[in-house]
């Protein structure tokens, strides 16, 4: 009786062997779809923030300089000719530092969700705000600071699809740690529990897998101007 009852013991003591890749592959989409949703709700609030410093009446003057997308600016402000007036330098500054706030808000649940992500998004600031502050001091014209905010915006663009590549890579292979650890373990708690082998104390090998991740599409959070 033992005998016959061994194989089907030992099936059911590996059977989470055979299913581990299918369980990596499959934790890991639901890591970067819970990462791309999130990445997407940070964008749509940023936006939403930086829109409602825009809209503000104080700043009417001023706003028809920018774009509130920065890669959205028209012909017309990107050949803006002007450049900030003594009367309008305050103004600016007041709304650099509101949309400011918006963007590090913004920064930190990024940097929290996407790690690689936070030297490109530093990277991209520290260039933006050296953008800014030529603007400020009348270095450039507004159609010159909105052109330089677009190429940088475009730059980001390219180094968080890099950065995001990176990190879905991490993904899949802390998942596939995850799974290598819980294998070990349904190995050893199989064996102690006389299932592995009979009790001959003979290890058996996991099969070899091939981790399938389905390929998640990730919009990277824009840092606007």
């Amino acid at each position: 009786m033992m005998a016959r009852l061994a194989g089907p013991l030992v099936t059911v003591a590996l059977l989470p062997l055979l299913l581990a890749g299918c369980a990596a592959g499959e934790i890991a989409s639901q890591r970067l779809d819970a990462t791309a949703e999130a990445l997407r709700q940070a964008s749509i609030e940023q936006r939403q923030c930086r829109a409602a410093a825009f809209d503000k009446p104080e700043y009417a003057r001023i706003t028809p300089h920018l774009a509130v997308v920065a890669e959205a600016a028209t012909p017309e402000q990107l050949a803006d000719p002007t450049r900030v007036s003594a009367g309008e330098r305050s103004l600016v500054t007041a709304m650099f530092a509101e949309a400011a706030l918006c963007r590090r808000t913004t920064m930190k649940r990024v940097a929290t969700l996407v790690p690689e992500l936070a030297p490109v998004m530093v990277e991209h600031e520290t260039e933006g705000d050296r953008n800014r502050e030529r603007l400020l001091a009348g270095g450039i014209t507004w159609g010159e600071a909105n052109a330089r905010s677009a190429s940088l915006a475009a730059g980001f663009r390219t180094r968080s699809q890099e950065a995001m590549r990176a990190n879905q890579a991490r993904v899949v292979t802390e998942a596939e740690a995850e799974e290598r650890r819980q294998v070990a373990l349904t190995l050893v708690e199989a064996f102690i529990a006389g299932t592995v082998a009979g009790l001959t104390g003979v290890y058996i090998a996991p099969p070899s897998r091939t981790v399938t991740v389905r390929t998640v599409r990730v919009v990277p959070v824009p840092v606007r101007r």
